[in-house]
């Protein structure tokens, strides 16, 4: 299940590598190697989900490309295009959610979209889906302020004591 999933880490790395290192083809081959990847093993994940619940009509193989590859241009546009020099402070708060949400979104934000459609299917399935988003951004948050910030202070101080001692160890040679 999550090996479907490697050409979105792939494609993220290598998004990150050209934003850290700069742009190769090496790094172009392995982006565009990930996307491809990842629109073949779309229509896997699609085949399992029905476009509306209670049918067999499947949710459009199109439609979920076109929006892949554009979330994935975005990132580029973001990272090593024109909004690279965007520095508006409600992105900062974006950014700062993003791992805490990539963390809960499938094992708890699926289950909770499921619970919704199974019970609460009068919302229709943009309020659903708005619920859904909206619960794993408030998680996002709280994992953010009460486990990120504090421990990542603690983290930040360990290794950076540590990164001293071996840095004076090796001077001391």
């Amino acid at each position: 299940m999550l090996s479907s999933y490697a050409g979105l880490f792939v494609a993220g790395m290598a998004v990150y590598l050209m934003y850290r290192f700069g742009q190769n083809l090496m790094l172009w081959t392995l982006l565009g190697s990930a996307w491809a990847y990842e629109m073949v093993m779309l229509q896997i994940r699609i085949n399992g989900h029905p476009a509306d619940y209670g049918t067999t009509r499947l949710t459009s193989w199109t439609l979920c490309a076109l929006l892949l590859t554009g979330f994935l241009a975005m990132l580029m546009l973001a990272t090593i295009g024109p909004l690279a020099r965007v520095r508006w402070r409600w992105l900062v708060v974006a950014g700062a959610l993003t791992y805490p949400f990539y963390l809960v979104h499938q094992s708890i934000g699926v289950p909770l979209g499921e619970e919704l459609t199974l019970h609460v299917a009068w919302l229709g399935v943009w309020g659903r889906l708005t619920v859904t988003v909206a619960a794993m951004l408030g998680l996002s948050w709280l994992i953010y302020r009460f486990v990120e910030k504090p421990f990542g202070r603690l983290l930040r101080r360990g290794l950076t004591r540590g990164l001293k001692a071996a840095e004076v160890a090796r001077a001391s040679r």
